[in-house]
């Protein structure tokens, strides 16, 4: 099962529709293990894990990932739904897609509103093709819909869309104080309630600021004209520029206001060049005025936890090609980082535009990891400590601490074998002495931290079968050098 996805691998479906039903293998492909798989449920199960299996999840491939979908009443005509962002929508005993014509981030909030969260975003078309019934097209929601069918639209099931144009959304709960860009309209929560912000003294430097806040580089007032009736919340706001939200900056009590809904914020939010986005694990550049996915044959966890470090986390790791959904243009990434750079563009090498790839299109997996924690990256065993990531040197480092390691990364167990690689950065650990009962390896007897004269690495050989890794082995030699005579 792919990390932190809501998948199961069952192919069980409740007759009923009373509970949940299988989406089949719609769902975008996960990462990692397959840990089941020919499943056999009765139905009666309180566990997935009490159903029988037969077979082995050898024989199944990332792309035969089921998703399901629950709930608790009965399915209702109209009611909505999202299959990996996908929106589909309940109609004539059937569910169908929604066409992305004409369809806009309005129209992802009536439909995230309606799913119980308090805001939504339109992230375009799913680009694959799905079977089954498109239902909606030329949807145009006003905003205060309490549901989603009651937007205008195209009669049922009358639409002119591929079956690739399927709409695509990302719901979520927006906190006190978030702001978002409603079609060009400037929108901030207050009191779980969404609303506007008086264009009186509203200029270049808090336009900035909100776009800051939703993660841009700069921002510009955009002229927006009447509006819906959704309440203005602040007027006379003024920043000095190093706010990092909108609500730090001054401003009237809230709701205390002199303005119309004619006279209320627009906003307009640009990038810079090599600006990053995640989008559904797939990264994406921002290059010469354009977004685009990222294509590269040798993208690897070194290129993509500098990508990470620029969005604001410490540990990166490259999830391999990720084709479904790209939108916008491609960059084929010709670079190499060490590792150490801030900013992705920081890295040797050039980027240039792409009319297609025939190679990998990047997806990044971005976290933040704590002291002590340990990674395999480029086949190279590192560990993190003081907000940075470091290796292990080879001296001393013997079968038992590779155990520990092992046992660290969720492997039951080491070996040492002998090889050897190099890498640049910081050398964090040397003179490693684990007991062998130690969880962590940085709970082991070493040398104190970043002190060492070392200059030959300990490295892993992964060994995997079926794509699978199924174990690790440590890999040191001691190398000779030929000095000139």
């Amino acid at each position: 099962m792919g990390r932190n996805r809501s998948k199961l691998f069952t192919e069980k479906k409740v007759r009923d529709d009373r509970h949940g039903t299988s989406v089949g293998n719609t769902v975008s492909s996960g990462t990692g293990k397959i840990w089941k798989t020919n499943l056999r449920c009765t139905g009666v199960e309180s566990k997935l894990d009490d159903c029988k299996e037969g077979g082995t999840a050898g024989s199944c491939s990332h792309s035969d990932d089921v998703g399901i979908y629950c709930f608790n009443e009965t399915i209702n005509p109209g009611d909505l739904r999202l299959i990996s962002g996908r929106l589909e929508i309940f109609y004539n005993e059937t569910w169908g897609t929604v066409c992305d014509d004409n369809f806009d981030d309005v129209d992802a909030q009536v439909a995230c509103r309606e799913l119980g969260y308090n805001n939504g975003i339109f992230i375009g078309s799913t680009n694959e093709s799905v079977t089954g019934k498109i239902w909606l097209d030329d949807v145009d929601c006003c905003g205060d819909e309490n549901k989603f069918e009651h937007c205008p639209h195209a009669k049922w099931g009358v639409e002119n869309c591929f079956k690739g144009e399927n709409v695509k959304i990302k719901c979520n709960n927006a906190i006190e104080g978030e702001v978002r860009n409603s079609s060009g309209k400037l929108e901030i929560l207050h009191n779980s309630e969404w609303g506007t912000v008086c264009r009186d003294s509203f200029g270049e430097i808090e336009a900035t600021v909100a776009c800051k806040q939703l993660a841009y580089r700069k921002g510009d007032v955009l002229e927006t004209g009447k509006t819906d009736n959704l309440r203005i919340w602040l007027d006379n706001l003024r920043c000095n520029g190093e706010e990092t939200k909108l609500i730090d900056c001054s401003h009237d009590d809230w709701g205390k206001h002199t303005c119309s809904h004619c006279n209320v914020a627009g906003l307009s939010c640009s990038e810079t060049q090599g600006d990053l986005r995640i989008n559904s694990n797939r990264l994406e550049m921002y290059y010469n005025g354009t977004w685009g996915t990222v294509c590269s044959d040798e993208f690897d966890d070194k290129d993509a936890t500098v990508a990470c470090r620029q969005l604001g986390y410490n540990t990166g790791k490259s999830l391999g090609p990720k084709v479904d959904g790209q939108t916008g243009g491609i960059w084929l990434f010709d670079m190499t980082c060490t590792g150490n750079e801030l900013r992705l563009t920081d890295c040797a090498g050039s980027v240039r535009m792409r009319s297609s790839c025939r190679i990998n299109e990047v997806g990044i997996e971005c976290s933040n990891s704590n002291d002590g924690d340990i990674r395999i990256i480029s086949n190279g065993l590192e560990i993190f400590h003081d907000n940075e990531w470091g290796t292990v040197c080879h001296k001393y480092f013997d079968e038992t601490d590779a155990s520990v390691a092992c046992s660290q990364l969720g492997y039951s167990n080491g070996d040492v074998n002998y090889s050897y690689f190099y890498d640049t950065g910081k050398i964090w650990l040397t003179k490693v002495n684990c007991k062998g009962e130690e969880k962590k390896l940085a709970k082991c007897l070493h040398a104190e931290w970043g002190k060492n004269n070392c200059s030959r690495l300990v490295g892993i050989k992964i060994i995997t079968v079926s794509g699978e890794i199924k174990f690790i082995k440590i890999l040191q030699e001691d190398l000779k050098h030929c000095m000139p005579r």
